[in-house]
């Protein structure tokens, strides 16, 4: 694998600054931000493949070849005291405390403007209106590790006060968020296996991805809500029995009253309820190995019908430990 750099560029001026010297403030601060040009630029040298070690050559092929750090054998942990996500949770929170771990910006206000632009239709140039969304956010809030270890063991046992038990699955159907993180490692804290699909799937992708997993909860964006109305009238194979919902963004209460007037079975709560009932309701941790089931990933469906990815604890550590060999460089740079 070959490693970039960007080198910032702009057709307005000449002036570039390498990514491994430049700021963010820098970044952010130039007067022709928005007419730069990243261009990628090779700064780490060859070889980026090697030789497998210990592959005998069979004809018409080639031998295996490796990153070169992993040249003599596959790594499959960054560290001999991590074998599971929940132990990378563990593992963080006890090394840097009350560092940092997750920034995120709430939704202060939506900015709707109307402008004019101008348009070719037939040949002729015209006028029309256009409305724009701006979305005004916060600044960043923070929580620290510690305070996130707290809120997924809180989250773990929220599922744990609902009934569910070691392996039953959690849906996640929602943009990426802390929240999102905090159900994963909260399902991961008491060896649930979680199901990820992409929220811009239409209802026949969240149908299928239900149908074949069993789950019993689901986490999702409070726009998302009306959305599980007709996938869950399918019933049969669709085992959902509790929502919970991002309280962090917009949430309509109409949108909450359709979803249980169609489906009067389901409970429903936000994820601030859902935490405190967690925080009320305190038990021990559930380990996962790392032979158990971690995630079922869904595809886009972009060619046909998502697919589910199944992925081990196991895997998910020996991807982790890429990312550390591989990325170390830029990603503990202060």
């Amino acid at each position: 694998m070959s490693f970039i750099e960007p080198l910032v560029t702009s057709n307005a001026a000449a002036y570039s600054v390498p990514f491994s010297e430049a700021t963010m403030s820098d970044i952010m601060n130039r007067p022709d931000l928005k007419s730069m040009v990243p261009q990628p630029k090779t700064y780490k040298k060859g070889p980026f493949t090697v030789e497998a070690a210990g592959c005998r050559k069979v004809d018409g092929e080639t031998i295996p070849r490796r990153n070169p750090a992993a040249k003599d054998k596959l790594h499959t942990s960054p560290s001999e005291d991590v074998r599971t996500v929940y132990d990378i949770l563990k593992r963080s929170s006890g090394k840097y405390g009350n560092a940092k771990a997750l920034g995120y910006r709430t939704l202060v206000k939506t900015h709707d403007e109307v402008k004019q632009i101008k348009k070719v239709v037939d040949g002729k140039e015209t006028t029309q209106d256009k409305k724009w969304t701006y979305f005004e956010l916060s600044g960043y809030n923070y929580i620290s590790f510690v305070e996130y270890e707290k809120l997924v063991h809180n989250v773990g046992a929220g599922f744990r006060a609902l009934g569910m038990k070691s392996q039953d699955r959690v849906h996640i159907f929602a943009a990426t968020s802390p929240w999102w993180l905090a159900i994963a490692h909260g399902a991961s804290s008491q060896s649930m296996p979680i199901v990820t699909a992409y929220d811009t799937l239409g209802e026949e992708g969240l149908k299928h991805s239900l149908q074949q997993t069993y789950a019993k909860a689901i986490f999702l964006d409070p726009h998302l809500l009306t959305k599980l109305i007709g996938p869950l009238k399918e019933g049969g194979k669709i085992a959902i029995e509790h929502v919970i919902y991002n309280s962090k963004a917009d949430v309509k209460q109409d949108d909450i009253k359709k979803l249980k007037d169609a489906h009067p079975h389901l409970t429903i709560q936000s994820f601030d309820d859902f935490v405190q009932k967690g925080q009320d309701n305190p038990v021990d941790a559930v380990p996962p190995k790392p032979e158990d089931l971690c995630c079922i990933m869904y595809t886009s469906g972009s060619t046909g019908a998502p697919k589910g990815v199944l992925l081990k604890h196991k895997n998910v550590v020996a991807a982790s430990k890429s990312l550390v060999s591989n990325l170390s460089h830029i990603l503990l740079r202060r």
